[in-house]
């Protein structure tokens, strides 16, 4: 039995009004080398019946799950369990991709073995297909250009809070065995898995990066990352410590964002304190004491200062 060199795993929840858009683009890439992994994870709408017209293509093999784990990160792990390509991608219901997209981001592994994952630029588009903008908003000019750069220095790039480099998981395509070794890790994170498993992975292999836009990354109400609720918000401020925290663990981190990291922790520790768990905010707290002592006794000071002084 012939392997393919791609296995793409389509994890789903309830996005059967855009699975048709998904499934097409990739069946009609022009590199056709591939599996398709559907994973449902417990959708109430139509999306079952719509990936039964697909099911004669040989290539796709289909995991259903009768009820929502509420893990996203769950459902990679799933479909990469019985994944058998030698690069692996995970191209959320939701989104779509451009013919070329496979095509170009194998051609980087290929001719760079030391690269673990390659990823290309994506479209920010609205609920109706409309462009947003593109998705990495920064000053640097690096991102207009293809490059190849070693994992060390894009995990520094990725080391601040909201500002991910690698945005959307569909653009992103990976070794397996990467995965494998480094990226199924335990946890029940819902917003910020991809980035820890991006630094996991970066930790032990280079990147590579195709500035063309061949991903199209859906926003939209139905996202876990849209809602503004107290919750999401507390949660988001958690999770992305706890990725920073375990990123800060292998690298040599400059004292910029030693102070960055110690002022997110204290942040995230005094909300968490009082909000959720009182073991957990001081843990968080003696985390920011580890990373910059002085200025994080400082910034507590400031804050008790400015409840128990009146102001002038």
């Amino acid at each position: 039995m012939l392997t393919a060199k791609i296995s793409v795993v389509i994890p789903n929840y309830n996005y059967a009004q855009y699975l048709p858009t998904r499934i097409e683009s990739i069946l009609n890439q022009s590199f056709q080398d591939f599996e398709l992994i559907y994973v449902d994870d417990g959708s109430t709408d139509q999306s079952n019946e719509i990936i039964q017209k697909y099911l004669p293509d040989s290539r796709i093999k289909v995991r259903i799950f009768e009820s929502n784990s509420g893990q996203p990160y769950q459902r990679w792990k799933d479909g990469a369990a019985v994944a058998l390509g030698e690069y692996l991608i995970f191209a959320e219901a939701d989104d779509y991709c451009a013919p070329q997209m496979l095509e170009k981001l194998v051609n980087v592994l290929d001719y760079y073995p030391n690269v673990g994952l390659a990823f290309c630029r994506s479209i920010l588009i609205d609920q109706q297909g409309e462009e947003i903008h593109a998705d990495i908003d920064s000053d640097e000019r690096i991102f207009d250009h293809d490059f190849v750069m070693s994992g060390e220095k894009m995990r520094l790039k990725m080391f601040q809070p909201y500002n991910n480099c690698i945005p959307n998981a569909s653009a992103v395509l990976m070794r397996r065995s990467m995965f494998q070794n480094y990226g199924t890790v335990e946890t029940t994170m819902r917003l910020c898995h991809d980035w820890l498993v991006w630094f996991r992975i970066l930790e032990h292999s280079d990147v590579g990066y195709v500035s063309e836009p061949l991903n199209f990354f859906r926003v939209h109400n139905n996202s876990v990352r849209t809602s503004m609720s107290k919750h999401y918000f507390l949660q988001q401020e958690e999770e992305c410590v706890q990725v920073l925290s375990c990123a800060a663990r292998s690298l040599n981190l400059p004292s910029d964002k030693r102070n960055m990291l110690a002022e997110k922790l204290l942040q995230t520790a005094i909300p968490v304190f009082r909000l959720v768990s009182k073991k957990r905010g001081l843990r968080y707290l003696m985390r920011a004491f580890e990373y910059d002592f002085f200025d994080s006794l400082n910034l507590i000071l400031r804050r008790i200062a400015r409840r128990i002084l009146p102001f002038r």
